[in-house]
This record gives structure tokens, sequence and C-alpha cells, in this order.
């Protein structure tokens, strides 16, 4: 069955213009492209790489800086390098409600670094932190990083 039905979208399709040709194309899920925003220091870039429910009340953020220099950039002062995990939210629109990175002993739960962070030339750093976990009906939020000019909307939670 499939295989006239393919064949009769062919000929079709060029009778049409080859407006069909494309049709199988359409039953396959494709994940969309990554969103990548720029960061304040120059020649650096954000993508997020997950997030994602890493229990009942808990999502886990994950995401790289991109140098994309010939030179290493460093991205955060000697002074307090957890700042670059602390200073991001998760924001619910819909319910109009916002979640804070969470905390051990006044330290972001994620990443740990040592007192500078640097990114290498034409690589990525990694990073990831913790939140409480919005409600199970919540299946995107908008994600704000620090230092990045841009939210990242409606970032699909996976399970």
């Amino acid at each position: 069955m499939f295989k006239n039905f393919f064949k009769y979208a062919f000929v079709i399709g060029i009778v049409l213009g080859n407006s069909f040709l494309f049709l199988p194309q359409y039953a396959i899920s494709q994940t969309p492209e990554p969103i990548v925003h720029d960061y304040d220091i120059q020649g650096i870039t954000v993508k997020i790489t997950e997030l994602k429910r890493t229990g009942d009340d808990i999502v886990t953020l994950r995401w790289v800086y991109i140098n994309n220099t010939d030179q290493p950039i460093e991205l955060a002062d000697s002074g307090n390098p957890y700042l670059l995990g602390k200073e991001h939210y998760l924001l619910d629109l819909k319910d109009k409600k916002q979640y804070e990175v969470l905390t051990t002993n006044g330290y972001p739960l994620g990443r740990k670094h040592g007192d500078k962070v640097v990114v290498a030339p034409k690589s990525e750093y990694a990073m990831w932190v913790r939140f409480p976990a919005p409600p199970k009906d919540v299946k995107a939020i908008d994600v704000y990083i620090d230092k990045v000019g841009e939210p990242f909307e409606k970032v699909t939670i996976t399970e």
C-alpha cells in the first residue's frame, strides 16, 4: 500500500512542481537546533544543552559557554567563579512563578570549578545547576542565564 502511495506521490509531485517529493520528510520527527545567544563577553556564546527532571522535585539545567575566538577567554573573576552558577533562573510565565538556583551553604548546587574559569580557544566549557522543579504539567519554561542579553524561551523540560 505505501509503495503505491509513494509512487503516486512522486508522479503528482512532478506534475505539481515537486512539492510532494518532500512528503516523507514530514513524517520524521526532527529535533530543533539548540538556541544560541551571545554572552556579555565578546567572542563567547551560550547554548542550552539540556533541561531535565532529575527527581520528583528537581530539574537540572545544562549549558555550555562557547569560545568562538582563537584566544582563551576568562569568564569569571578570580574572586568568585561560583557566580557563574548562581545568577540564573527559570520563569514560568503562565503561572507567573520564578525558580531560583538551589544552593547549599550559600553556593549554587551545580558544577564545581577552581579559582578561574577559562574557556580554551574554539572550545566549550560545560556548566550545570539544579532548580526546584515546576509542576509536572509545565512542559516548557523560559531560562535566564546571567550576562546573556535575552532569555531562552520555551525550553522543553525532558523527563
